[in-house]
């Protein structure tokens, strides 16, 4: 890895980690420990948690393909991920508050869910859709 990738790899660790940072703090003094009471302030929040969830996955396989010497086009990797974090990020946070979730272990499901990302989207869809089947009209 040559020396500008890493010193770009460094300041983007140093900007999430002050980002994760700066979203505690916000949800803790601005939000209140009630996180449910101000939904769209929280759905931002929501976004944010599992959008650095997404950019973490992002750059796992970043620095795993540059280790294997396979290429990667990071800006549509990192587009396509952003895309899907969002969308895990507001369905994410719906569907804690409607299950009355815990704010920390809410944290916590929209990290791993911006993780995880399309994977998450796709099993929690798959449910959905056999929740619904399921119902007799």
């Amino acid at each position: 890895m040559n020396m500008s990738a890493r010193r770009a790899l460094s300041r983007i660790t140093i900007v999430l980690l002050l980002m994760g940072w700066g979203v505690s703090w916000a949800a803790v003094t601005v939000l209140g420990p009630d996180l449910i009471g101000l939904p769209w302030a929280q759905v931002g929040v929501g976004v944010v948690i599992s959008a650095w969830g997404g950019l973490t996955a992002t750059l796992g396989r970043k620095l795993t393909a540059e280790y294997e010497n396979t290429p990667f086009r990071f800006k549509s990797e990192l587009t396509k991920d952003g895309a899907v974090s969002v969308s895990v990020g507001v369905s994410g946070y719906l569907a804690g508050a409607w299950h009355g979730l815990n704010p920390m272990l809410l944290g916590v499901v929209l990290l791993l869910g911006g993780y995880g990302g399309a994977r998450v989207l796709s099993v929690a869809t798959d449910r959905l859709l056999d929740s619904i089947r399921s119902r007799k009209p």
